[in-house]
């Protein structure tokens, strides 16, 4: 490994990941004093016996590495794959970006635990765990969310493809825990089919009403168009979130809604912090009075809207 690279991308080579290339890997990372990024992302890894572990012993006296990328590799396989995890972040301070996306942890409690000790570390600041199911395991949910609420660092949180729109319980326990959170700037549900039901929005701009911090909120994807009372519920919070910069709202059906999409000009009228909504593909562009409608916003607020 070169003693000068800083971004490595190894995600997708399982094949290749062989018990001599793991541990090759292992002493290149204690060696190396250069690399800021390491993407290992799908390469079956939890399935491959003390891979993680020698992967971990390798990072453990790595002092340059800010993020790492470790999903996709079916860690929640075993508990013995996320111990050693756990025990390099609280360990390495210096990582500071997480990936754990696609692990498969929400089919062991250990793992679960385990991963709630994370949010005790005081050096981590962003977390992605997209496609983890985590709304099936509700014990759990709650275990993760109360560590969640204590958090002190956190700035990004990752909650894509977790199904919370279809568990109710999950989604209040995890809104409960939010609305006390004091770091957390940048929050992602989007694809959690938020849309199926008025609760679900009206949860969210609950959390939003009591949550002042978060500038950036993704809710792209779950089918909000079917949801009108719950999108009129989220304007009406929106007017009053000051910190609110970016919200994605992308690929929700909201093409035939046109009376309620102009509800966003008393938004963005009120609340002067919110310079990005993203509503592409809406199917939009189809309907002539509301795209006319957000293209002379756009042009009166300073908008983009992103269509």
């Amino acid at each position: 490994m070169s003693k000068s690279i800083q971004n490595v991308a190894l995600w997708g080579n399982e094949e290749h990941f062989t018990p001599e290339c793991i541990k090759s890997l292992s002493e290149s990372l204690k060696l190396n004093h250069s690399v800021k990024v390491l993407n290992l992302g799908d390469n079956g890894l939890g399935l491959k016996k003390k891979a993680i572990k020698h992967i971990c012993k390798g990072l453990k006296g790595n002092h340059t590495l800010t993020t790492l990328n470790i999903g996709g590799n079916n860690i929640g396989i075993s508990h013995k794959n996320l111990k050693p995890l756990i025990k390099l972040i609280k360990i390495n301070k210096n990582i500071t970006n997480l990936g754990l996306g696609s692990s498969s942890l929400a089919m062991n409690h250990v793992c679960m635990k385990l991963l709630s000790s994370l949010l005790k570390n005081n050096s981590l600041t962003h977390l992605s765990l997209p496609n983890n199911s985590l709304s099936e395991q509700v014990d759990m949910m709650k275990v993760f969310c109360d560590a969640l609420a204590m958090n002190k660092t956190l700035v990004l949180l990752n909650l894509e493809y977790n199904g919370f729109g279809k568990n109710f319980v999950a989604l209040k326990i995890l809104c409960e825990s939010l609305r006390g959170q004091t770091t957390l700037k940048t929050l992602d549900l989007g694809n959690n089919f938020l849309g199926e039901k008025p609760i679900n929005l009206i949860l969210i701009s609950e959390t939003l009403a009591f949550n002042k911090g978060i500038k950036e909120l993704s809710l792209g994807n779950n089918f909000l168009g079917k949801n009108k009372e719950g999108l009129i519920n989220l304007f009406e919070v929106l007017k009053e979130h000051h910190r609110l910069e970016t919200l994605e709202l992308e690929v929700n059906g909201l093409g035939e809604l046109e009376d309620d999409i102009k509800k966003l000009e008393d938004v963005v009228n009120k609340n002067k912090m919110l310079t990005v909504i993203n509503l592409s593909d809406n199917q939009l562009e189809k309907n002539k009075g509301i795209y006319g409608f957000l293209k002379e916003m756009e042009k009166k607020y300073g908008m983009d809207f992103k269509i």
